[in-house]
């Protein structure tokens, strides 16, 4: 059997793919670091506020992320295919589906949103900010979801140049905003959700006029609907295990203190920026390996899957070292209360082996995306995060602090990764 781990004949198109789309996952976490930093300036109760609603609307936004990873595989499968029709018809059905599921959601939100403040942490001082928070931030969850049913359907595409721009654009939008409505109108917290709102909103209309003048938008037929519908429904188990593991540990970390929920926030958010280099991989991976699964090239799909890895081992010891090296001094730019520093600078330097671990986690979920196996994704996520809750469960009744929340992380990280094993190795067999 052939190995791809060394073999750099593929490397230009995933640079091609995976640089445009590092850009595009790395701006809305860079904003929400903006906006992280802005509230910060608030106070520590503001930051507190902003973490427990965010954590309330990863929720909607994870649950209904099939709509970009679900969606751009099979559409990458239609077009190695050659089957066109098939492709704007799936997008059709995802536009379709967002817009459904978009209402839905804004509607339990709005109605629920004190009952799930609360069941997030976020008690005390900190519920009327929270609560009013993500009521406004929640006028954008539809356009949200258009947003990202289009990153999906241009990654389907093998355009991620596309979606780079549509997103540096309103992005800047919210980043300009957020001064203005915070300080500038006196708005507080809530200037920081308008601004949110606003630029969302900018994103879905951007992208439903791009994909219709591209033509990748079809009518939603009502026969090819199983499909996607199979794949949200892994999906949704698969993603909704890791969420609820997040906000499992964000609820922990209420429960420890006020310093520790900020310090929490501000090591999620760094986090989950310093692991897109290794999340653009697995957007590479999920669209070169949906091209050559659909092609029926099961050869050069391991042989890419095996580059992807080891390129992703790099990226991930390479997020490490950047987060050691910036410890010292990173938290002084978002909190300025002792405690929440202290807290932070713990928490920072358990990151670097989450970070190692985590980038083989998520290059292997792109892969497995792409070869459309999200059956096994759900399977082994229900796993890993059943063990890590519990976990977290133990944690908060022995008051290990919030030390032992990012502890749980990483046995996360590594349960994910250990069951992807035995995965790549059949698919090295189906593939000799």
């Amino acid at each position: 059997m052939t190995h791809g781990f060394l073999d750099r004949s593929r490397d230009a198109r995933i640079r091609r793919l995976a640089i445009p789309a590092l850009g595009t996952l790395a701006i809305e976490p860079l904003v929400s670091i903006v906006d992280t930093a802005f509230v910060g300036r608030l106070g520590t109760n503001a930051v507190a506020s902003l973490a427990v609603a965010a954590a309330v609307l990863s929720v909607a936004f994870f649950l209904f992320n099939f709509l970009a990873h679900g969606v751009g595989p099979l559409v990458a499968q239609d077009i190695g295919g050659g089957r066109h029709d098939d492709a704007r018809a799936l997008a059709g059905n995802g536009l379709a589906l967002a817009l459904i599921g978009g209402v839905v959601a804004l509607a339990v939100v709005e109605l629920g949103a004190p009952q799930l403040i609360r069941a997030a942490g976020g008690v005390g001082s900190i519920e009327d900010a929270a609560v009013t928070y993500l009521r406004i931030r929640a006028l954008a969850i539809p356009a949200l979801l258009l947003v990202t049913l289009g990153n999906g359907v241009f990654r389907g595409h093998a355009d991620t140049v596309t979606p780079l721009w549509i997103a540096l654009l309103f992005n800047l939008i919210n980043a300009g905003l957020d001064p203005l409505l915070i300080f500038g109108l006196d708005m507080g917290l809530a200037g920081a959700a308008w601004a949110s709102v606003v630029a969302q909103s900018t994103g879905a209309v951007l992208f439903l006029v791009m994909m219709v003048r591209r033509s990748m938008l079809g009518a939603p037929r009502l026969a090819g609907s199983g499909r996607l519908l199979k794949v949200s429904r892994d999906f949704l188990v698969r993603t909704g295990s890791l969420v609820l593991t997040f906000f499992m540990a964000t609820r922990v970390a209420a429960s420890i203190s006020e310093p520790a929920l900020a310090a929490h926030q501000v090591a999620t958010q760094v986090f989950f920026l310093l692991a897109l280099a290794t999340d653009s991989l697995a957007v590479a991976g999920q669209v070169l390996v949906g091209q050559y699964i659909g092609a029926a090239d099961g050869y050069s799909a391991r042989l890419v899957s095996d580059r992807l890895i080891a390129i992703g081992l790099a990226a991930g010891s390479m997020t490490a070292a950047v987060i050691l090296v910036t410890r010292p001094f990173l938290g002084s730019i978002f909190l300025n209360d002792p405690m929440a520093l202290d807290e932070l600078g713990t928490a920072l330097l358990i990151m670097a082996p989450v970070a190692i671990v985590g980038a083989l986690a998520f290059v292997w979920d792109g892969l497995v995306m792409g070869a459309g196996d999200f059956g096994y994704l759900a399977r082994t996520m229900v796993i890993a995060s059943s063990v890590t809750i519990a976990t977290l469960l133990t944690i908060q009744a022995q008051g290990w602090g919030l030390a032992g929340v990012w502890w749980s992380l990483v046995l996360l990280m590594i349960l994910r990764s250990a069951m992807m094993i035995p995965w790549h190795r059949r698919l090295g067999v189906a593939s000799r």
